[in-house]
């Protein structure tokens, strides 16, 4: 560009081809020198146009190379970004995969420590349930045994009675001589033993009846608890009927052995 500044200009050349005209002898001369220095320039014009299209070519190609390297640039940019999207986005799913197994083991957990928790205190429960059912059971078996020991007190106060009732007893309206009374104060009326026996079979009867009913009345408050305890109450309470029975039966047959054995002592009288 500097080289091409440096030529003449037009107006130059121009008053210089005047003057030549106006001169005609060394016009042949000028208008040589001028030929070559136009041919000069335009050579020089030439070549810096041949030059700066081969800079403008060579800047275009490294522009293009430029441009190319930074769209390459931007492409890697944006497939890192991409693989960094999706690392990220897998490593979320994995952390709220992890967060969702360790919520449910802790569910899990806490579900069975609830369930192992009530299991404990239906164990408990039906542990002190047992030991209730076992004392409840204890408490009857002792008051059945109390009531058998009283009962057996009451018979045996009962013989006893009899026995000194015996003893005392003498029928000196009935009796005929001293032998006959001191044999009736050994062996007492027959009638009024067997009255003497019967009112005692009949206080046994009700005492065993007694006790009956209150095995029934225990059993009936016992079916209200439960199934199971119900079945053994009424166990329990078809033994003491049974027993009750056998007592009753037992009464009764001493009842009429009782009256077997006045009616023999009077027909032995009577004879």
């Amino acid at each position: 560009m500097e080289y091409i500044r440096s030529l003449p200009s037009a107006s130059f050349l121009s008053s210089y081809i005047m003057n030549l005209s106006r001169n005609p002898r060394p016009a042949a001369a000028a208008a040589a020198a001028a030929a070559a220095a136009a041919a000069e320039a335009a050579a020089a014009v030439a070549e810096a146009a041949e030059g700066a299209a081969a800079a403008a070519e060579a800047e275009a190609e490294e522009g293009a190379a430029a441009a190319a390297a930074a769209e390459a640039e931007a492409e890697a940019a944006a497939e890192g970004a991409a693989a960094a999207e999706a690392e990220g986005a897998a490593a979320a799913a994995a952390a709220a995969e992890a967060a969702a197994a360790a919520a449910a083991e802790a569910a899990a957990h806490q579900q069975q420590h609830q369930q192992q928790h009530q299991q404990q205190q239906q164990q408990n429960q039906q542990q002190q349930q047992q030991q209730e059912q076992q004392q409840h059971q204890h408490q009857q078996q002792q008051q059945q045994q109390q009531q058998q020991q009283e009962q057996h007190q009451q018979q045996h106060q009962q013989q006893q009675q009899q026995q000194e009732h015996k003893n005392k007893i003498t029928f000196c309206c009935c009796l005929g001589s001293p032998c006959e009374s001191r044999s009736l104060s050994r062996n007492p009326h027959p009638a009024a033993a067997a009255a003497a026996a019967a009112a005692a079979a009949a206080e046994a009867a009700a005492a065993v009846a007694e006790a009956a009913e209150g095995a029934a009345a225990a059993a009936e408050a016992e079916a209200e608890e439960g199934a199971a305890e119900a079945a053994a109450e009424a166990a329990e309470a078809a033994a003491a009927e049974g027993a009750a029975a056998a007592a009753a039966e037992g009464a009764a047959a001493a009842a009429a052995k009782g009256a077997a054995a006045a009616a023999a002592a009077t027909q032995q009288k009577q004879q």
